[in-house]
């Protein structure tokens, strides 16, 4: 049986490595259990932030009787090409308790203009920029809906499905070590 620890430990991110770790690794039994270590400002705000924030949490996760951790960081990023200067994606660094961590990326989303204005004044994440814009009513759950991009597109693309994507974007280097520089990122432990 293998064990992955994933970082963050929020129940969406858990239940989509739950889905898709087995599927990932041969069908082998697989147990995730979460562990919370949240470092970064709820609303991370560029890429580079996204990127750490994965890579940490992925390398403060891991424990001994693992073979991998996940790291799973979501949140805006800029971009001049984008209508509102933000999207927003997934990321998640895989682990394997060496030196390999390695990211992935989910798709990305262009973020509505109205919500990246409610964040800049002064929304403290990007839920209650949903209510302040109108995107929700107060009654309604952003979790429920699929997340932001689950709101933005009906329902047909979910937060959790962004976090797959992320997953197994990241796992890729590890199904496919022939076709990627075994350097991997050097990731030091602090």
């Amino acid at each position: 049986m293998m064990r992955i620890y994933v970082g963050y430990g929020d129940p969406i991110e858990k239940q989509a490595a739950e889905e898709i770790a087995p599927l990932l690794i041969d069908n082998e039994c697989v147990n995730v259990f979460s562990i919370v270590y949240s470092i970064l400002t709820s609303e991370p705000k560029s890429l580079d932030d996204l990127f750490l924030g994965a890579l940490s949490r992925a390398g403060r996760a891991f424990r001994g009787d693992s073979k991998l951790s996940f790291g799973i960081v979501s949140g805006l990023w800029s971009y001049d090409g984008a209508s509102s200067g933000c999207f927003y994606s997934t990321l998640c660094a895989v682990y394997d308790g060496k030196t390999r961590a390695v990211p992935g990326v989910s798709a990305a989303f262009d973020v509505p203009e109205v919500i990246v204005d409610c964040l800049d004044q002064g929304a403290s994440d990007i839920n209650e920029a949903c209510y302040q814009a109108g995107l929700l009513e107060r009654s309604q759950s952003i979790d429920l809906l699929g997340g932001i991009i689950g709101a933005l597109t009906g329902g047909r693309v979910t937060r959790k499905d962004m976090v797959k994507q992320a997953i197994e974007m990241g796992f890729m280097h590890f199904n496919q070590r022939e076709l990627y520089s075994q350097r991997g990122n050097k990731f030091l432990r602090s």
